[in-house]
């Protein structure tokens, strides 16, 4: 039955430890406690990707470091196992004050866009893979500087938010309006769409949650806010990463703890329960290893297990059933 089922997972990057030089991707549905490492092919270093999609037809596009002034457009083969380049683009330049560059790539009907922050103000650029050429788009009016930046694709629109303001462009009509802000903004680390509501958690407090509808242009807060682990493993540990991603219609959270010396790790992943209105640990338990993640990433995908088993992967079911 596996050579034809679709397989809805999560993707991570992932390394083995800081010594090992190992590199894979971890599919996972934690829901089910199902895993599978699948070992990235020589041709790409992880650690020169800078941004990660996957698209509505469940493609796993990247942007890898080519040179100092350029990127390279390059797509996942479960197939083949290996990375595809598709193209070529030439990289903003950085800030010339913080020398830092958040970039993204993100897919909107089927369109793949580039943003990065150039001299504090968004630039945009959109592949045509027809003719192999990203073509400049407009660009958003920014009132101010910002801390935090977040882009996402919803309904067929790109939207860009900051900690001040934030932004909705209209591939269609090539412009930005500007839309309804919090007051108190938070600090976003990671922000995901549904097909109305895009959610964004404030990386100083834990677990709590903004929702923009995207139909009446207004925002609200989900509490209650998710409560710290007081237990072992997670005691005496710092919370360094957090990650939403929406998985079989429900929001998830992923979170990172390390110790202070960086020596030992463990991870949480807690589902919304959104009848109930509270935040519930699925108690999941990652594949053994001693797991480094280069960067928060968590997309969504689908994957048929059969080409995934085909290629040697190691396939982790944690659950008893």
């Amino acid at each position: 039955q596996e050579e034809t089922t679709v397989w809805e997972a999560v993707v991570r990057w992932v390394e083995h430890s800081r010594e090992d030089s190992t590199k894979e991707m971890l599919f996972m549905n934690p829901r089910i406690q199902r895993y599978i490492k699948c070992p990235v092919t020589e041709n790409l270093d992880g650690s020169k990707v800078v941004a990660m999609t996957v698209t509505s037809t469940g493609d796993i596009y990247i942007l890898a470091k080519e040179q100092c002034n350029e990127l390279s457009l390059l797509v996942y083969n479960h197939f083949s196992n290996v990375w595809e380049h598709q193209s070529s683009v030439y990289r903003y330049d950085r800030d010339r004050v913080t020398k830092f560059q958040k970039e993204f790539i993100v897919e909107v009907d089927g369109h793949l866009f580039y943003l990065a922050e150039s001299d504090l103000r968004p630039r945009v650029r959109r592949y045509n893979k027809h003719t192999d050429q990203w073509l400049e788009c407009s660009q958003p009016q920014l009132n101010g500087e910002s801390v935090s930046e977040m882009a996402v694709s919803c309904g067929g629109h790109l939207y860009y938010m900051t900690d001040v303001e934030m932004h909705r462009y209209h591939p269609s009509e090539d412009q930005w309006c500007k839309l309804a802000v919090q007051v108190d903004s938070p600090d976003t680390n990671s922000a995901v769409a549904t097909q109305t509501e895009i959610f964004c958690d404030d990386q100083h407090f834990l677990g709590l949650t903004s929702v923009y509808n995207t139909k009446t242009d207004s925002w609200q807060e989900l509490s209650p806010a998710l409560e710290e682990p007081q237990e072992a493993p997670y005691d005496h540990m710092n919370l360094n990463d957090t990650m939403y991603f929406v998985l079989e219609g429900q929001l998830h959270l992923y979170l990172r703890y390390d110790d202070v010396d960086y020596t030992r790790s463990a991870w949480r992943i807690c589902v919304r329960d959104r009848a109930e209105g509270v935040w519930r640990d699925l108690h999941a338990t990652l594949p053994s290893g001693d797991w480094c993640m280069p960067f928060p990433v968590c997309y969504k995908a689908r994957m048929y297990l059969a080409c995934l088993n085909a290629n040697s992967t190691d396939v982790t079911t944690t659950a008893t059933s």
